[in-house]
């Protein structure tokens, strides 16, 4: 509210709040207990595969969320969906998952809708933010041959947000054109790569395979917005087609567009292949595929303008990436790179890095040309599904509203006091960006205190009351209330899934700064 008021100001007060505030913080954050939790109470269902801003779809002024649920079944056995929650001037406050404000369903059996979901920037500059959903098990209709080629549908938002429904209220249906392919397992807005005005998206399938070629080498296809947003197309038309060019690379297995890397006016875009060899096995590699006046062209890792690398047997490097924003405010964005089963002083404890955008773009090179390296400090295990702990997934935002991007970045199988509970942690930006740290010197951790539900699995920050500091959000898609019971046979509601929300509070003496702060501007601006 102060923010509002002095909306004059409302930038030196901010940044003097929270300059003061973080010089009063204790070294180990402890954990924030979640504010929201929202759950299907349908079992099995996955709601929290991922979660994502999605923008403004509705021009409100208030950033909304859009969550995935792979599993979900509505009449037809997993054809998944996304469900969309209007942010308002109390944030999701008690929201339920009936209160979602949109229902997008594939009515596809097994089509697995809602994998991956993220916002699609502006495809068509109406003003409107819009979404798009990724099915990796869809398959065209009548098309055998493409079996579970997988799909990503780009939804508009308008003055009432976006309409409920199947395809049929998408405005574009983007197909993978190859069997097992599964494009859509990724998807992000690619920014404006062209210069145009026009948002444009990217998606990735990472088992696709050229025929006769190598084999689950992975692809990531970019389509462009315009006038009516984004067309439907496939493989032969979308604008470019960025292919792994090695078996088992998994490209497009994490997909991002962080924005305009070099500054020359065109928004570039980062691609994340962690079972690239280069040549340690299966270390990772990030790609960053530059914008231009013409866009992208088709290539694969030899026309990538960088090549970002694990160094480490084993890392999957590259299993998530993330814009970040602009940790250090220096003009440029920034992204961040998960590599779960990355070893520094544990086995497979997880690492996550940030990279600085600048004048010459990002440098080749491997983790040692990171600005930033974030450690799990906790062991992982073969077992884990993401082969990992630390950096599942990752994602940036401004936390604390000082103007600074924050990064966050979740641990699935983190143990804190109940077993595979996962956590996710947030690290701070600031005039120097971030320092190295491991997970138990991260500013937040964020935690719900139920066993096995893996916390962390997917995570984003999205400003849902627009009060200048962003909410945390952390899917737990093995959540289940009741759980279920193996010594009893009790199925209870286990793989329902849920998000669970982290709210901002500032930190002890904020407040005193604040009138400090205030009281020093109303000075300055009688004096002038």
């Amino acid at each position: 509210m102060l923010r509002r008021s002095l909306d004059g100001i409302r930038v030196s007060v901010f940044v003097s709040v929270f300059v003061v505030g973080a010089g009063l913080r204790a070294d180990t954050a402890a954990a924030l207990e979640p504010v929201l939790r929202i759950e299907p109470d349908q079992p099995g269902v996955r709601f929290g595969s991922d979660v994502a801003s999605a923008g403004d779809v509705d021009g409100d002024g208030y950033e909304d969320l859009i969550v995935g649920s792979m599993f979900y079944t509505d009449g037809q056995a997993s054809e998944g969906a996304a469900f969309v929650f209007h942010g308002g001037p109390g944030g999701l406050g008690g929201a339920t998952f009936a209160d979602a404000d949109t229902v997008l369903q594939s009515n596809q059996a097994q089509a697995r809708m809602g994998a991956a979901v993220g916002s699609a920037g502006d495809v068509n500059r109406d003003g409107y933010g819009d979404v798009i959903v990724g099915a990796g098990g869809w398959e065209s209709q009548g098309q055998a041959a493409d079996f579970e080629e997988g799909g990503a549908f780009v939804f508009l938002g308008g003055p009432g947000g976006i309409p409920s429904g199947g395809l049929e209220v998408a405005s574009a249906i983007l197909e993978g054109d190859a069997q097992n392919a599964r494009l859509g397992s990724s998807v992000s807005s690619a920014g404006d790569v062209d210069g145009d005005g026009y948002d444009d998206v990217i998606a990735g399938g990472y088992l696709f395979q050229s025929t006769g070629e190598e084999s689950r080498e992975g692809v990531a296809m970019i389509f462009l917005g315009g006038p009516d947003g984004v067309a439907s197309a496939g493989f032969a038309t979308a604008h470019a087609v960025l292919q792994g060019n090695q078996s088992d690379a998994f490209l497009g297995n994490a997909v991002a567009g962080p924005g305009d890397l070099d500054g020359d006016g065109y928004d570039d875009v980062i691609v994340g292949a962690p079972r690239y060899n280069a040549p340690d096995e299966r270390e990772g590699a990030v790609f960053v595929f530059y914008g231009s006046a013409n866009g992208i062209e088709d290539g694969g890792p030899s026309t990538a303008g960088a090549q970002l690398e694990g160094d480490q047997i084993g890392a999957r490097f590259g299993y998530s990436v993330a814009a970040a924003g602009d940790v250090d405010a220096d003009g440029f964005p920034d992204f961040v790179v998960g590599a779960p089963a990355y070893d520094a002083d544990q086995v497979d404890e997880g690492a996550a890095f940030v990279f600085l955008g600048g004048a010459d773009g990002i440098a080749s090179g491997g983790p040692d040309t990171a600005a930033t390296q974030f450690e799990g400090d906790q062991p992982g295990s073969v077992s884990n599904q993401c082969e990992g702990l630390f950096g599942c997934s990752v994602a940036g935002g401004d936390w604390d509203g000082d103007g600074y991007a924050d990064v966050v970045v979740g641990s699935p199988f983190h143990d804190s006091g109940q077993s595979d509970e996962g956590l996710a942690f947030l690290f701070r930006g600031g005039p120097d960006g971030i320092a190295d740290a491991g997970s138990g010197a991260a500013d937040e951790r964020f935690e719900a205190n139920f066993a096995g539900i893996w916390l962390g699995w997917s995570t984003a920050l999205a400003d849902m009351d627009d009060d200048g500091a962003a909410d945390a959000f952390a899917g737990a898609w093995a959540f289940g209330d009741p759980p279920s019971n193996i010594f009893t046979g009790d199925p209870g509601h286990g793989g329902e899934g849920a998000v669970f929300g982290f709210s901002f509070v500032p930190e002890p003496g904020a407040a005193a700064g604040a009138l400090v702060a205030i009281a020093a501007l109303l000075c300055q601006s009688r004096r002038r």
